[in-house]
């Protein structure tokens, strides 16, 4: 299930993988201070953007990201949001997987605590491929 999506399919790296199955609870998190030991702050967008195989084992903290789509699943298997968004400069885009319904909406702004899955892209409305950075979403803050 988190490792394809109808508009954006992509491989979770094994180090996701892992973090994942050894922390369930942390998607969602109920708090900050649940995942505060688990982020590693030197982690920035380009890293991701340039090597998201080698990040996963922690998660990351992206700030000020405007989100531009969100879109509730009521899957029978799994609910979830999907949310599109990029940062302020519109050079780094996400494709943000949300366990549950959560209270974000276009043209908020977020600051996302998140695992990276990996790599992938979509199709723009000028029907062009768009990298985007796959993060499942722990811990968001509405601006």
């Amino acid at each position: 299930m988190l490792s394809t999506n109808d508009s954006a399919p992509f491989p979770i790296p094994e180090k996701s993988n892992t973090f994942l199955s050894e922390h369930t609870d942390f998607f969602p998190a109920q708090s900050f201070e649940q995942i505060q030991d688990y982020i590693d702050l030197t982690i920035e967008p380009k890293h991701l953007d340039k090597s998201h195989s080698s990040f996963g084992d922690k998660l990351v903290k992206i700030d000020n990201i405007r989100i531009h789509q969100a879109q509730f699943y009521e899957d029978a298997y799994l609910p979830h949001t999907l949310l599109l968004g990029s940062n302020n400069f519109g050079n780094f885009t996400y494709f943000i997987y949300c366990i549950g319904n959560v209270d974000v909406y276009a043209q908020d702004t977020i600051t996302l605590y998140a695992l990276p899955l990996g790599k992938g892209s979509y199709t723009s409305t000028l029907n062009s491929s768009v990298p985007a950075s796959m993060l499942l979403a722990s811990y968001i803050e509405v601006k």
